[in-house]
């Protein structure tokens, strides 16, 4: 139940940012329960997730970032993952993050709050391989 409640809050703090579906959300965590907390939010929103091992090299990352074109990265301050500048970052470890995510209630999201009505066919995440061309290739 508590997965399911923190889930519902982070959906809620990424759809006022405007997630929703055709968008996405890059995901650059450790395995944690944080992890499996912001993909589960992510979904829930209807928008896609872009899994980024915090490990990657750095040009793999930045490489990522741009070409998938998310709206912001999940990831935590210390996790070494810098987006460019038009791309925003949701500290989960951050106090004013953690605040903004206990003022959202935790209840399960209804189509209402969703900017756009839910659709099978949209994409539920992006995976990135290394491609035959060298490049990561999502």
């Amino acid at each position: 139940r508590e997965v399911n409640e923190r889930a519902n809050r982070l959906a809620r703090l990424l759809i006022e940012g405007g997630a929703g579906p055709e968008r996405f959300v890059a995901v650059a965590l450790p395995r944690s329960a944080d992890l499996v907390i912001s993909l589960l939010a992510v979904l829930k929103t209807g928008a896609a997730y872009v899994p980024i091992d915090p490990d990657y090299p750095t040009d793999r990352i930045t490489y990522i970032l741009g070409d998938a074109d998310p709206m912001c990265v999940i990831t935590v301050e210390d996790s070494g993952v810098e987006p460019p500048a038009d791309i925003s970052r949701i500290l989960l470890d951050d106090p004013t993050t953690r605040h903004a995510l206990q003022t959202q209630p935790s209840d399960d999201l209804t189509d209402a709050e969703r900017r756009t009505t839910l659709h099978a066919d949209a994409p539920a995440y992006v995976i990135y391989t290394s491609g035959s061309t060298g490049r990561p290739k999502g």
